[in-house]
């Protein structure tokens, strides 16, 4: 797979150094031992031949006892920029060297394009990168080995020969190498000539910039970028790239940089005879040398359970090259530039493990007080809500908190949080509702063969607020079709209002949580069947009948029930529970039925009772609510039963018929109510 298809198809050149009649593998590279390495996230530096050289001397070192020596790596690392003739015109500009602390550009002339030399071609071969040309084998060549990306530019195609390292603005726009026009985000680190972006820093270069068969001038361009900003530019682009991948893990800012200039100019005239360097333009300002870090000597032997020395510790950091000094009880290191994950005393505790062993250091249990822990009320009241729901016979669905912010705006919710780099575009922003994990979970399920859907979540929920962002436990529950499955007793029971609001009764009740109910407006609830449920002036939570556009936007073509709480107000709503003695004595029941317009409420009904019913009327509860037959149009029967007990005594019968006399009372001059009937 690595060779071009004129080598596949035609005749293989082997080059002027093959001998007839010699082994094939002398002359080229199929039977070289490979190497295959896994490095963890954090060690960008072990990501090319240079690094990995650098890791066998480590090695080396720790087993010959002696320090770092970055002398037996045989790579050439000049530590001077190339010599140039001064002859051509090149600027480079960087406006933010927190984003590009090192910008080098190289411009050679006299190249000449075309195809590398088998022995340049060998390298490739050996590092499993597939030959395109001579500029690009060079560039290819330089990740490979140093670690370091590069990137080369026409020369003549750039306005005005100037590059400026800025960042991008509102509605630029490039194309990109692949030929794929992409809008940048306002904020992406590019690198620009006098007039639009040419590339896109650390993760692909622009079409309009790139090296053809017919140029003759090229800037290299070697830089270091910071590694969050080329991250950013490469999850919103969608580009994964060879340099984006080392660039993100963090390049070596000093050496390499200054190095690989010296190293790129080399192959060039080494490849394209009779070119040389014209100019070499820098900006940015040079990352300063690492501050030292103080090592507590007690602290790192105290976490390792061991009784090293600072002369121990010296040793163990001389062999990766780590700069150590002895102050007192402390140890002050530097680590070498490329070595960008040295930045706290836990990753000095890892180095010292690793180069003095793990099995040097002794096992034994910890010695440790055990203390009791304990739950946040928060935790404790979501893990009570799961309790309730799950006794219930809901399911609980676990979703993600990212929405398309598109669908939020269609369902008629103000604007939800937007994310600065969303993992795609499905999930742009935050979720300032529950409901759309839910109806996602639910369409999902139906579309399996399930005949119904009940479930719930309990998670964060995000919301604008002026210049910052809210965030709320919040719970939702969503019914559709069925709810409980049919056994050999009962046939399965279909989800209503009812069944939502008795759920919703349920968990107020088991919290002790005293709530009213009146109608309001929601955005994605159905106007006229959705209820907003408060405790004195705290809003709890609304439920009711799911709008059918919501629905239909959602996914859901069938009726669907809805119901969402706030975590937070339900638990600072939960009252102190203490014990009260009950009542010895016998409770008096009175039923009625009133007669009122059917726009009243059962609850508005209920508020009536209670404020006219005293102290000794204990609980209400509504046993029917009729409409129509052979009652008037607009009209309404609702039934309450209330239970009246004292404490300290048994009732009578004629002063319970004074207390239900006054309820009627207040019912008929408040509301119009008509008494139907009473019994005992």
């Amino acid at each position: 797979d690595l060779l071009s298809s004129e080598e596949k198809e035609g005749i293989l050149h082997l080059g002027s150094g093959a001998i007839p009649g010699s082994p094939f593998e002398e002359a080229w590279p199929v039977g070289d031992t490979a190497l295959e390495v896994s490095v963890t996230p954090d060690r960008g530096d072990a990501l090319s031949v240079l690094g990995l050289a650098r890791w066998i001397e480590v090695l080396r070192a720790r087993e010959a006892n002696q320090p770092f020596d970055m002398g037996d790596i045989k790579l050439p690392l000049p530590s001077a920029l190339p010599h140039a003739r001064n002859d051509g015109d090149l600027a480079v500009t960087v406006e933010n060297p927190s984003l590009c602390s090192s910008y080098i550009g190289v411009l050679v002339q006299d190249v000449v394009s075309g195809r590398s030399s088998h022995a340049f071609r060998t390298q490739l071969y050996q590092l499993c990168v597939r030959p395109v040309s001579r500029i690009v084998d060079m560039t290819n060549l330089c990740l490979k080995q140093y670690g370091q990306p590069t990137h080369a530019f026409d020369y003549d195609r750039l306005q005005e020969h100037r590059i400026i390292v800025r960042t991008s603005l509102p509605s630029e726009t490039i194309v990109t190498l692949d030929g794929v026009l992409r809008s940048l985000e306002p904020g992406t680190l590019i690198i620009a000539d006098a007039a639009v972006p040419v590339a896109v820093a650390g993760v692909m270069g622009g079409l309009t910039s790139s090296v053809t068969a017919a140029t003759t001038r090229i800037v290299f361009e070697i830089a270091h970028f910071d590694p969050r900003a080329v991250a950013r530019a490469s999850r919103h682009l969608g580009i994964k790239t060879d340099a984006a991948y080392l660039y993100e893990r963090g390049t070596d800012p000093g050496l390499t940089v200054s190095a690989v200039p010296s190293v790129l100019s080399a192959l060039v005239r080494e490849q394209c005879l009779g070119s040389y360097v014209s100019r070499v333009a820098s900006a940015g300002i040079p990352v300063p040398a690492k501050p030292p870090l103080i090592l507590d000597l007690g602290r790192m032997n105290g976490y390792l359970g061991s009784n090293l020395d600072a002369a121990d510790m010296q040793r163990l950091f001389g062999y990766e090259g780590i700069v150590s000094s002895v102050k007192g009880t402390t140890l002050s290191v530097t680590p070498p530039s490329f070595r960008g994950d040295l930045t706290s005393w836990p990753e000095y505790v890892e180095e010292i493990v690793r180069m003095e062993g793990y099995d040097e250091f002794p096992s034994h249990a910890p010695n440790l007080a055990l203390r009791r822990g304990s739950e946040s009320p928060l935790k404790a009241l979501c893990k009570r809500l799961r309790q309730i729901l799950v006794g219930i016979g809901l399911v609980e669905s676990r979703t993600v908190s990212f929405v398309r912010e598109s669908t939020v705006t269609a369902m008629g919710l103000p604007s939800a949080p937007l994310l600065l780099n969303p993992l795609t575009v499905d999930w742009d922003a935050l979720r300032p509702t529950m409901a759309v994990g839910l109806a996602g979970a639910a369409v999902r399920n139906l579309s399996r063969g399930r005949e119904g859907f009940a479930s719930f979540e309990i998670g964060k929920t995000f919301s604008v607020r002026d210049q910052s962002f809210d965030e709320e436990t919040r719970l939702g529950i969503l019914l559709a079709g069925k709810w409980q499955d049919a056994n050999w007793t009962t046939p399965a029971a279909s989800t209503s209002i009812f069944v939502l609001k008795g759920i919703a009764e349920s968990i107020l009740r088991d919290l002790h949580v005293p709530c009213n109910a009146v109608p309001s407006d929601s955005a994605i609830l159905e106007t006229g069947a959705s209820v907003l449920i408060s405790s004195e002036t705290t809003a709890l939570g609304t439920l009711g009948i799911l709008r059918h556009d919501v629905g239909a936007l959602l996914g859901l073509e069938r009726d669907t029930f809805y119901a969402e709480f706030s975590v937070d107000a339900l638990l600072k709503s939960i009252p102190s529970i203490s014990f009260k003695e009950f009542s010895r004595f016998p409770s008096i029941r009175r039923d009625i039925a009133v007669l009122v317009d059917s726009s009243m409420t059962a609850g508005q009904l209920q508020a009536i009772i209670t404020e006219n019913g005293g102290p000794l009327l204990k609980t209400i509860v509504v046993f029917d609510s009729f409409q129509g037959g052979s009652l008037p149009t607009g009209k309404k029967s609702v039934g309450f039963s209330m239970d009246f007990a004292s404490p300290d005594r048994t009732l009578l019968g004629d002063e319970v018929d004074v207390l239900v006399s006054s309820v009627e009372a207040a019912l008929a001059t408040r509301v119009g109510g008509i008494l139907r009937r009473t019994r005992v």
